[in-house]
């Protein structure tokens, strides 16, 4: 469900959404990152450890953030990875991660490629 987070906080919540995707082999997210780096650089801020990724992809949302310097990462766990953490993929707020099964998960990539955070849905 790619762009999911980006359409229900645009139209359920009223934000605004720039779509510019991710290239699709994905450890190379640079073009995604440097776009949203100059935005947030455009309008003052450039302490990247203020900086966090929200996303359900361990690939280009989460590995990303690390690879490009950001403060902070949070997995969303109802998304692409919700089979394997053992949540109902879209099902939102109601369920807990379970840690064994994140771990798991997690077990696939470096420390620095991990995220700081890890929570199973998205709510405002």
């Amino acid at each position: 469900m790619p762009g999911r987070l980006g359409k229900l906080y645009a139209g359920e919540l009223g934000g605004e959404v720039t779509y510019i995707g991710k290239p699709h082999n994905g450890a190379n997210t640079n073009g995604v990152y440097d776009r949203a780096l100059a935005i947030l650089a455009e309008q003052g801020v450039s302490d990247l450890d203020r900086v966090c990724m929200v996303g359900d992809a361990m690939e280009t949302d989460i590995r990303g953030a690390a690879l490009n310097g950001l403060g902070g990462s949070v997995l969303i766990g109802h998304g692409i990875h919700s089979e394997s953490l053992g949540l109902e993929q879209g099902k939102g707020a109601g369920e807990t991660m379970d840690q064994g099964r994140l771990e798991e998960l997690l077990e696939g990539y470096d420390d620095e490629e991990r995220p700081t955070h890890a929570i199973p849905a998205f709510n405002w």
